[in-house]
């Protein structure tokens, strides 16, 4: 079972919004405690943990294959969708036109099994420059296409502004595998910014190879990003105190 992704707003209290399936949820806490053992199984919104309930509220539907949110300080919803797309939830309801602005991006389809995988390229993660409020910078990672059909993870970073992304520019693009490599899944792409301002972005193995001496993984090696998780400057530009640097 894949686990929903969940990313807290600076100011929601007690509620996290989770991403599902073509929806955006609420998990809101410290709901009222069920008054018999029964009473969760008869009220499904009602989730029951060690330290406390919860209970799902739907926020908003309609999206294809959301994967990622990061929460502007206006109250917007920024959404990734799998497809290469990002959707702005506006006041609970989604709006109609994707941002403008977005690169092109490879994605391979979703749901077929035969695809080993693949179905994971696409739109990935979202989020804000911690001086946002200043400089409107927002992040996006996404699988970039290639002389092959498989490319790679790049980061983009632009300026969000009248509901479209301006001045975007290409800042770390992933060099994890030759082209010809039997690549298939596990791309990564997810992002963070540190108290320090300094960016974090995980690169996927690949699931290559998957079997055999994994001692000698590729992700083992300092020549590639594959399997790694990288620290740049907010311009993608590498730190002198990054470990390895140079290596």
């Amino acid at each position: 079972m894949k686990r929903p992704f969940l990313r807290r707003p600076a100011s929601s209290g007690g509620t996290a919004f989770v991403v599902t399936a073509g929806l955006i949820t609420a998990l809101i806490s410290g709901c009222a405690a069920a008054d018999g053992p029964n009473e969760s199984a008869a009220d499904p919104s009602i989730v029951r943990t060690a330290f406390h309930d919860f209970r799902v509220v739907e926020v908003v539907d309609g999206l294809v294959h959301p994967f990622s949110m990061a929460f502007t300080p206006e109250g917007d919803v920024l959404v990734t969708e799998r497809p290469g797309r990002l959707r702005i939830v506006r006041d609970g309801a989604l709006l109609p036109d994707p941002v403008e602005g977005i690169p092109d991006i490879l994605y391979l389809g979703s749901g077929a099994k035969s695809m080993n995988g693949r179905e994971q390229a696409g739109m990935r993660d979202v989020v804000l420059h911690p001086d946002f409020d200043e400089n409107r910078l927002l992040y996006l990672s996404y699988t970039k296409p290639g002389a092959d059909s498989l490319g790679n993870i790049a980061v983009v970073r632009g300026r969000f502004d009248g509901d479209r992304l301006n001045d975007v520019e290409e800042i770390f693009h992933a060099d994890a595998f030759g082209d010809g490599s039997d690549r298939s899944s596990q791309w990564g792409g997810r992002m963070a910014f540190d108290h320090d301002g300094y960016l974090f972005v995980t690169i996927g193995d690949r699931q290559w190879p998957s079997a055999g001496d994994l001692t000698a993984h590729p992700a083992q090696e300092l020549s590639n990003h594959n399997g790694t998780t990288v620290r740049l400057h907010d311009d993608g530009t590498v730190p002198d105190d990054n470990p390895f640097v140079g290596q």
